[in-house]
């Protein structure tokens, strides 16, 4: 699966002045993305119920080129990277409908145990579905 890629149109509840997309659109956007990356790997949002599991963001770092406006379609790219134990690293690429990067961000999150509301490690059986990649936005992890 490796890279997941996914185009939204940017909505009347994503922008604030100027009708550009807000920081909150912006991430709203993002969690989206991986949101929908996890539901074909068997660890999203539908799959709960089955694995007891549900991701949790502990950090974001995020740089905005330019701000789309209402209406405007954005093409994002996301995929996994490394993982150490308990915790891993999502990046992703936001594009224009020019195909100009817009922004760029990447992310670190646990594997919630629903039922226990412990953290899950993250084996190699479940970070092999998403197919890590190697590719950073940033030259620094966040902490």
């Amino acid at each position: 699966m490796g890279k997941f890629e996914h185009d939204f149109e940017i909505g009347f509840r994503e922008v604030g002045k100027s009708n550009c997309l807000t920081n909150k659109g912006f991430l709203s956007y993002l969690e989206d993305a991986g949101g929908m990356h996890s539901n074909i790997a068997g660890y999203g949002l539908n799959d709960i119920e089955q694995t007891n599991l549900t991701w949790v963001v502990l950090y974001w770092k995020i740089r905005v080129f330019s701000r789309p406006t209402y209406g405007e379609k954005v093409h994002i790219k996301t995929w996994g990277r490394n993982s150490v134990k308990f915790y891993t690293y999502r990046d992703f690429e936001l594009y224009n409908s020019s195909n100009t990067l817009i922004g760029i961000a990447t992310s670190k999150w646990i594997l919630l145990n629903f039922k226990n509301m412990e953290i899950e490690k993250l084996t190699n059986e479940i970070m092999d579905k998403y197919q890590p990649e190697d590719k950073k936005v940033f030259l620094s992890e966040p902490e």
